[in-house]
């Protein structure tokens, strides 16, 4: 009798270890999940933190420009078989359709951004 009741007690005590077991995996999945989804975090990190996300594009966009600054003043480091009135009219192109093309833009990243329905 008293083999049974430890019988028993044994199998509820695996019970819970296994239903606790199961509860610890499944946590671990969503958190994995989680982990794995970027495109979330990305809009989250957004989200949280709007001020820092538009700082680095800035800082971004002015060591790119400089870069750009630096290189046009050596020559002998830009190697291109356009002549400079040419690349500058594309360039001239290129920053036009860029402004007629940036509200589009905007509006695909807001939608991008907003919480999915």
């Amino acid at each position: 009798m008293a083999r049974q009741s430890s019988d028993k007690d044994r199998l509820e005590t695996l019970s819970r270890q296994l239903d606790s077991a199961r509860s610890d995996l499944g946590d671990a999945a969503v958190a994995m999940r989680r982990r794995l989804d970027l495109p979330r975090r990305m809009r989250d990190s957004l989200r949280r933190h709007p001020a820092a996300w538009f700082g680095a594009s800035l800082a971004a966009g002015l060591v790119v420009s400089a870069g750009l600054v630096r290189l046009r003043r050596r020559p002998a480091l830009i190697q291109t078989a356009t002549p400079a009135g040419r690349r500058s009219r594309i360039a001239g192109a290129a920053a036009i359709v860029f402004t007629l093309l940036r509200p589009v833009i905007q509006k695909w990243l807001l939608q991008q951004i907003r919480p999915e329905r």
